[in-house]
């Protein structure tokens, strides 16, 4: 498998140098078919070719990974501040209004606030699970007014969960629906529910805090740091390339630091939001590894570097060279 994804990441790489034309695309279909041929005939039954190094680019340890994501501007720093502040407001709301389950809350914007990278995504997730929230009281009051037991509850929970299976991917505020009833009737354990509008109420006004509380941490959070956040990363990106440029010029592509190098340079491109890096430096960062790649076969793609690097020089040399 990892030779076959080594040759599918060689193909794109001469697609991002050569832009594709349609002799090249009739060429690289059946290219891409004879790999898929190929690997379908001969794994698992034969090994893979071995090449000189055992993963086609380096990867990070666990614990290199979470400090990586714990750097000051990465996402998940700013993820896990937002979250952690948005569980200490609604637990403090909830305790003072005496709220029985404040976690139902607490639990709501920790879903907002890690589904949403952007504001746009966030306020879509806080609507969509507050409105499918409060539809799903009603169904979850109905099943629970019904008191099920033994087979017939256990029926009903497989058709939630169907439906929640089958929703979740393609409308979240119909699956919150299902997601609303399978909670309230697993927690209730089959027993009866109690005070049922109370509970109800209870999980409802839970729900609007949380996504509230969400919200509101993201706006407060996000004030000013997605420009900050945005200039770090771009500076990073900019000294990633700046330094496989450099280990290209030497032979190094595959060297372990170097490696190491080119995944984070990925791991950056990919992870930021939408609009924090500028697409001029994306697009050479991503040119630069799909050169990085074709080395591995073709000496003659270290040409490219001098165009990279004044590519590089350029970006480096406008006034604001952080906005998109």
């Amino acid at each position: 498998m990892r030779w076959g994804t080594r040759r599918l990441h060689l193909l794109f790489a001469t697609y991002l140098h050569d832009r594709g034309s349609d002799e090249w695309r009739a060429r690289a279909s059946q290219q891409c078919r004879a790999i898929h041929d190929d690997i379908a005939n001969r794994f698992p039954l034969a090994h893979p070719p071995v090449f000189d190094h055992a993963l086609p680019i380096a990867t990070l340890d666990p614990g290199a990974a979470i400090l990586d994501e714990l750097r000051l501007g990465a996402p998940g720093y700013g993820a896990a501040v937002r979250v952690g502040l948005a569980v200490v407001l609604v637990g403090l709301v909830s305790l003072s209004l005496g709220i029985s389950r404040p976690y139902w809350g607490m639990a709501a914007a920790v879903l907002v606030l890690h589904e949403g990278a952007t504001w746009e995504r966030t306020l879509r997730v806080g609507v969509e699970r507050a409105t499918g929230t409060l539809a799903g009281l009603g169904l979850a009051g109905s099943l629970l007014a019904l008191d099920l037991q033994g087979p017939l509850l256990i029926i009903v929970l497989m058709a939630l969960q169907f439906a929640i299976d089958l929703l979740v991917v393609r409308n979240y505020a119909f699956a919150t629906i299902f997601i609303t009833a399978i909670a309230l009737l697993v927690g209730a354990g089959g027993r009866e529910a109690g005070d049922l509008p109370d509970l109800l109420l209870a999980r409802g006004l839970e729900t609007a805090l949380g996504c509230l509380a969400g919200l509101s941490i993201f706006v407060v959070a996000s004030f000013g740091h997605a420009r900050r956040s945005g200039n770090r990363e771009t500076l990073r990106v900019k000294r990633l390339i700046s330094e496989l440029l450099m280990a290209m010029s030497a032979g190094r592509a595959t060297d372990n630091q170097v490696l190491r190098a080119r995944h984070k340079l990925q791991r950056v491109l990919l992870s930021s939001p939408p609009g924090e890096i500028p697409t001029e430096a994306a697009v050479l960062g991503y040119k630069v590894l799909a050169a990085l790649w074709r080395t591995e076969e073709d000496a003659s793609a270290i040409n490219e570097i001098p165009a990279y690097r004044d590519e590089l020089e350029r970006f480096a040399a406008r006034p604001n060279c952080s906005k998109r």
